[in-house]
């Protein structure tokens, strides 16, 4: 049984190449489309608001090269601001809620944080519904006190960040705060590498790969052995993976043991000469089933299938349904071969097609979802035929909705 979606339902508005956007999530999230389409400007959406939340609004857009950057630009006439509106559910049923902000493009790549809602119904506390609304930093509307007790705010950041000192809203903050977005790259992961306390790999790259794996390993944590497991079986001569310390650097890596033939001792090798598929491999094993007790409350990966062979297709989706069990998982994929299978649900799958500079992105069609649901095609057979393409209606929203 899959847990319950962190994310419910996301809006997106001008951002990048995504005109509009309005898209509800299940446990897994499959966004599927040919390179180039927008996937990834999706999850980077996300990915801006757990930033933003983590530092001021200027870094957050400054990784991203400026707001300027962000902004769609394929309309009639010259965009001026974005939004991002989440629909959540708080773990273990703790209450629901939605938060959204808008950003506009002021003079000198400067910006303005215009708009920002935060509500959270609590279900199992005496908190009962809270809310604010922002404008340009400043509360316009509130239900219960919120006004009176809010801490002084920076206005270079979202009010969130200063709400999560209040006890009604710390879920939230927690909760988008502990998402998790990933962009494996082999050369950041062979080390040395740095040792680090945090309990969850580093976003983007997982720079800290060899101190999680070490954490689960010490903690007996039991999703250890399935990393193992799932390693085996994605690279077959791969015996186990563990930490190691290199102790004159101050610093660690990865030794893999790998038995080429049964009768002669295993070898074992850093990370510096394993491959890229297998060294990847661990790295998204690891994102999946990370966090003992408190998993990240979703976990975003851009083409997990990548740098594996394609017979490890089937092994990829056994872990990514593992790891959905766990946390919401969001992934980006072109592959036919990881979506050749017949038991990949539809509602699974969010189709991502790019129109006259636009990217679309919605359910699938209801012709493509029957082939799925009553098991006559495989998805990957009808991406294959360029039948994976967003149902229409779900794209004629007017593009000014938030």
């Amino acid at each position: 049984m899959n847990k319950p979606p962190f994310l419910t339902r996301v809006k997106l508005r001008n951002y990048k190449s995504i005109a509009r956007c309005d898209v509800e999530l299940g446990p897994l999230g499959i966004l599927v489309g040919p390179n180039g389409s927008g996937k990834s400007n999706f999850l980077d959406a996300l990915d801006l608001a757990y930033d933003a939340l983590m530092v001021p609004m200027a870094q957050a857009l400054a990784f991203r090269g400026g707001v300027r950057e962000i902004l769609f630009r394929g309309g009639s006439r010259s965009t001026k601001s974005f939004g991002v509106s989440l629909n959540f559910a708080l773990p273990d049923g703790a209450g629901k809620g939605m938060f959204s902000f808008e950003i506009e493009a002021q003079r000198n790549d400067s910006f303005s944080i215009r708009k920002e809602v935060c509500q959270v119904d609590h279900f199992n506390s005496d908190f009962g519904t809270a809310r604010y609304e922002a404008q340009s930093g400043n509360i316009i509307n509130h239900r219960s006190n919120v006004k009176d007790i809010m801490p002084a705010h920076n206005p270079d950041r979202l009010m969130l960040q200063t709400a999560s000192s209040l006890d009604v809203f710390r879920p939230v903050y927690d909760a988008l705060t502990n998402m998790r977005f990933y962009k494996f790259s082999p050369e950041a992961l062979r080390g040395p590498l740095v040792p680090d306390p945090a309990e969850l790999l580093r976003p983007n790259y997982g720079r800290n790969l060899a101190s999680v794996l070490g954490k689960m390993e010490m903690s007996d944590d039991p999703n250890f052995g399935r990393v193992q497991d799932y390693l085996r079986a994605l690279a077959p001569n791969i015996e186990n993976a563990k930490r190691i310390g290199i102790s004159v650097l101050n610093a660690e890596t990865i030794q893999f043991t790998q038995r080429f033939d049964s009768h002669l001792p295993p070898k074992r090798f850093t990370a510096t000469s394993i491959s890229d598929g297998t060294l990847r491999a661990l790295a998204i094993l690891i994102a999946l089933l990370q966090g003992g007790a408190t998993p990240p409350s979703l976990v975003g990966i851009e083409e997990p299938e990548a740098a594996l062979h394609p017979a490890a297709a089937g092994v990829l989706w056994d872990a990514l349904n593992d790891g959905s069990e766990r946390a919401q998982v969001l992934i980006t994929t072109h592959s036919p071969d990881l979506l050749d299978r017949k038991d990949v649900p539809a509602e699974a799958i969010l189709a991502v097609d790019m129109e006259a500079g636009r990217t679309q992105i919605g359910p699938l069609t209801k012709s493509s979802r029957r082939s799925l649901q009553n098991r006559l095609m495989s998805a990957g057979e009808l991406l294959r035929q360029g039948r994976l393409t967003p149902l229409e209606s779900a794209l004629t929203a007017p593009t000014g909705q938030q």
